[in-house]
């Protein structure tokens, strides 16, 4: 064995840190570029239709209100991941000092949570293959697979520290 499964644990779990506030930073970054952009209203040009000034400007206000609509809901949504990224962060701080402090309990909280991901992830496989089977875009079936996979693999072994400390079989400090 190249390590202790400890070390593979602590080190599952600062990926998991690490990669929380990569994300949270690309998002933030996202965010003030969807939110620093000026909505300008897009004139809606008479293409031999024959509209009135009245229809172009009711056309041209309706653009700018979906236009700002969209930006709205995309800067929601950017919320809702930076929320669960600091959820995750805070779930793999858990397990870090769950390991530190010899916490099963804590240990047990991160190995639920993932393994709920897990479930998640194998759903959303589940309805890619069904939309392939439908002919629709299946999407990136390939990365859903890779992550459904590592992170078992991650359960798996945190689950077995958690196994060890429950039994006392760890080495004490």
């Amino acid at each position: 064995m190249c390590c202790s499964l400890e070390i593979g644990v602590r080190v599952i779990g600062w990926l998991q840190v690490a990669s929380g506030v990569m994300l949270i930073l690309f998002s933030t970054v996202a965010l003030i570029t969807e939110l620093g952009t000026n909505v300008e209203p897009e004139l809606v040009i008479d293409q031999g239709k024959n509209l009135t000034v009245v229809e172009i400007k009711e056309e041209t206000i309706q653009r700018h209100k979906e236009h700002v609509a969209a930006k709205t809901l995309s800067a929601i949504v950017l919320i809702i991941f930076m929320l669960f990224y600091f959820f995750m962060i805070g779930i793999a701080g858990a397990l870090l000092t769950g390991i530190r402090k010899r916490k099963p309990k804590l240990v047990w909280t991160w190995i639920v949570v993932n393994g709920v991901g897990c479930c998640l992830a194998a759903s959303l496989i589940f309805f890619e293959l069904m939309s392939m089977l439908l002919a629709t875009d299946p999407g990136s079936l390939t990365n859903q697979i890779t992550w459904l996979v590592l992170n078992t693999l991650q359960v798996w072994v945190v689950y077995n520290y958690y196994q060890e400390m429950k039994d006392g079989v760890l080495p004490a400090y």
